[in-house]
């Protein structure tokens, strides 16, 4: 009775998932077919329908040309005169890492960027883990700025995001912007103080004229407020929300809280099997390019830790370079693995050799950390975002032919 019981709850989520998918499936089919509907406006990036990331992108892209970061920030500070922002001299500006929509960081300062155009929803405590990754990093709390961006004015994030923080906790260093009052004003700004006939002047202007003239048509035109209303009211008519609030509003408040809830599931699970497939493309990838290695590629749906690697020789002592998720993180391992025939003493020689990374006092070895010998599974290994994995990877083989190991089919062990 128990296996069946156990059995009917599984069939039960399965099909609760395939219900999730497909209405996830019509909302994609009805917001193109939306899209399809807008207006002819000849605007490039009209064209490749700019979504919420590669409006960040756009935006991370223009701030990496310190001048407009310094422009950026004293608007800010003119016209939000509670806002203290940092000093900047060699700022790091990146998109999406971390999970982060974007973070300007120096060693003083860490200015994180949430991103909330075209309509991106919140995710259960974003804010706060986005804070928390900033003090892994190192930061103190003091020391972190938030610039949280909405479509237009009038909206504030939930409570519920900044996890076990406030808002009142970083005073002074926290700002609700809006691309239609804050955004377009400053871009507006900075394109009239960006004078000079060099040809790379030029190329900036024509690029931020053509973004600006971009954002004016996005919030002058109220046709994607109206197309929202519409998908609003599609996902309402596939549940069926009128009939059930007729019936009882509780349950209707409910329902919708579930599938908020469902929805975050399911999102967490489409990265973990993107874990799983990054793994098994890298190895494939790796595969076709190193057909004397025997590359090898585990990573079952269902592992904690799915990897793929390179079966090596030195010195007559085995061992691999690998790529390994551990699947409840967001970063990957890239390093030298223990073979598990290897003798002590060979173990002990390869700790050695290894402990600066695979090229003692170089460049490359910085970030890399000496594995224990107490598990004997890692030699060292470094740890990257999945977007620069292979590149490391890549990286590492070379360092390895550099000092004589030897891809190998078959492993001889001593």
């Amino acid at each position: 009775m128990e296996d069946r019981t156990s059995s009917a709850i599984r069939l039960e989520d399965l099909e609760a998932t395939r219900a999730l998918l497909g209405l996830a499936e019509n909302y994609r089919s009805k917001r193109e077919e939306k899209l399809g509907e807008l207006p002819f406006l000849y605007n490039v990036l009209e064209e490749v329908r700019v979504n919420e990331n590669a409006h960040t992108r756009l935006l991370m892209r223009l701030l990496k040309y310190t001048p407009a970061l310094l422009s950026f920030l004293t608007w800010l500070k003119e016209k939000y005169t509670t806002f203290d922002p940092p000093k900047v001299d060699k700022p790091k500006i990146t998109a999406e890492k971390h999970r982060i929509d974007g973070l300007i960081q120096e060693e003083k300062y860490a200015i994180i960027i949430e991103n909330k155009v075209c309509g991106a929803v919140e995710q259960e405590g974003q804010l706060g883990r986005y804070i928390d990754k900033c003090r892994e990093l190192g930061y103190d709390q003091s020391d972190i700025y938030i610039l949280y961006l909405f479509d237009r004015s009038g909206n504030d994030p939930s409570p519920q995001t900044w996890g076990e923080y406030k808002a009142e906790d970083f005073g002074g260093r926290y700002l609700v912007l809006s691309y239609k009052d804050d955004i377009i004003p400053w871009l507006k700004t900075f394109l009239a103080g960006c004078e000079g006939t060099e040809e790379k002047t030029k190329v900036l202007r024509e690029g931020v004229a053509q973004y600006l003239d971009y954002l004016r048509l996005l919030f002058k035109i109220d046709r994607y407020t109206t197309m929202k209303s519409e998908l609003t009211r599609f996902v309402e008519d596939e549940l069926k929300l009128d009939a059930l609030f007729l019936c009882s509003p509780q349950e209707l408040i409910a329902l919708l809280k579930d599938k908020l809830k469902s929805i975050d599931d399911l999102g967490a699970e489409v990265e973990r099997l993107l874990k799983y497939y990054r793994i098994k493309a890298w190895g494939k990838d790796t595969e076709q390019k190193n057909r004397s290695a025997k590359v090898f590629i585990d990573a079952e749906v269902g592992k904690s830790y799915p990897k793929f690697g390179i079966h090596y020789q030195l010195e007559g002592a085995p061992f691999v370079a690998l790529a390994e998720y551990y699947i409840e993180e967001s970063y990957v391992s890239v390093g030298l693995g223990c073979h598990q025939g290897a003798s002590e003493k060979r173990l002990r020689d390869l700790v050695g050799k290894f402990k600066d990374g695979p090229k003692k006092g170089d460049e490359m070895a910085k970030g890399w950390v000496t594995g224990s010998r107490g598990n004997k599974l890692w030699y060292g290994w470094y740890k990257v975002e999945p977007e620069e994995a292979m590149a490391k990877f890549n990286e590492l083989v070379r360092d390895l032919e550099a000092i004589g190991a030897k891809m190998v089919l078959k492993l001889e062990i001593e």
